[in-house]
């Protein structure tokens, strides 16, 4: 997922802070993947699913914050172009019928998102890449209007 900021241009300084942080963060990373344990523990699963926003002729919707802001649900995210979201599923145990229970949050979450088209009279489409893209489905035109990396 990406994150906001709040600025565009960066300066040395900023660069050097930035691999500053970047060590710091990887060595905490390292301690971590040294502890004895780490990686134990009960098994669980966790997905996350790309969503295209399509029109009733399977064109795509480059309307991804109106969904969201419709959704209302904190694990439907935006993505980079307009007629891209992304489903981050909530974690769940691995014992049991794990799969069965991710498959009803996809199944919900797609009814739900489905209905959220109506206006478009459109759905959602759970692709990585949609292959139906054209040259005009590309740009800055089609970018997700926040700043972000």
């Amino acid at each position: 997922m990406g994150q906001f900021i709040q600025k565009t241009s960066f300066s040395e300084k900023d660069f050097l802070a930035f691999q500053d942080k970047l060590h710091q963060c990887l060595e905490a990373l390292e301690l971590v993947l040294e502890r004895p344990g780490f990686g134990l523990g009960e098994p669980s699963i966790g997905a996350e699913l790309e969503l295209y926003l399509l029109d009733g002729e399977g064109r795509p919707v480059p309307e991804n914050q109106a969904v969201q802001d419709t959704y209302d649900d904190p694990t439907l995210t935006l993505e980079l172009n307009r007629y891209n979201l992304e489903l981050n599923f909530t974690p769940l145990p691995g014992t049991g019928a794990p799969f069965t229970a991710l498959q009803q949050q996809i199944l919900d979450n797609l009814a739900g998102l489905n209905q959220k088209m109506d206006p478009w009279q459109g759905q959602v489409l759970p692709i990585g890449i949609l292959p139906t893209l054209q040259e005009r489905d590309f740009g800055p035109q089609v970018m997700t209007d926040l700043p972000r990396y």
